[in-house]
């Protein structure tokens, strides 16, 4: 018998539903289910694990300033670096010192350290999550390098994996020539999320 649709922390929905819907693995009801076509169908906590990420606990800050802001239903995440187990996982600037590829990684890095924070701050409740609104990418480069979007790509690229067309955002991918502790790659997170 295929599974049905049941209310827990951690499933998206937009709208409330009692309905009796068979779904696939990984979804919370099928999509444009007569019921309710509105329901919306990503579990987010099956897709980090299909992903094979377990979010670490939330990083703190490095300084003098908070992991995150809330202003109305948008959630402000600070500046994340690629941190694994506390330690950077790219440092220096790309392509001599790090490969684009391992750049593309740290961006995929620091994504992953953002999610921990934005579960911290809605509580483990994921159905709070709207979806992303804008990512801003900073990659230390050395002159001549115009790479910087494919490294971006590190970050955005999970962000729609993890939330669907919700994980879809605007962006920026800027060039600097350094970033705090040496990191190649720091990037800042926008996210709407329900009030």
């Amino acid at each position: 018998m295929s599974p049905v649709a049941q209310r827990r922390p951690g499933l998206r929905t937009c709208a409330d539903t009692e309905a009796d819907v068979a779904i696939p693995p990984g979804l919370l009801c099928w999509p444009g289910h007569p019921l309710n076509a509105n329901l919306c169908v990503m579990d987010i906590d099956a897709n980090l694990d299909k992903l094979g990420i377990e979010l670490p606990e939330a990083p703190s800050p490095i300084a003098s300033y908070v992991p995150a802001k809330r202003s109305g239903n948008q959630l402000y995440i600070s500046g994340q670096l690629p941190l694994h187990a506390g330690k950077l996982i790219a440092m220096g600037s790309v392509p001599t010192v790090v490969t684009p590829e391992l750049a593309q990684e740290a961006a995929r890095r620091c994504t992953i350290n953002a999610l921990a924070i934005l579960r911290k701050q809605v509580a483990g409740d994921w159905s709070k999550v709207v979806g992303a609104v804008r990512l801003g990418v900073f990659v230390q480069s050395e002159p001549g390098f115009a790479g910087q979007p494919t490294v971006a790509n590190g970050a955005s690229e999970l962000l729609q994996d993890v939330f669907g067309e919700a994980g879809r955002h605007a962006r920026a991918a800027v060039g600097v020539v350094a970033l705090p502790l040496n990191a190649t790659v720091e990037a800042e997170f926008l996210f709407e999320i329900k009030a």
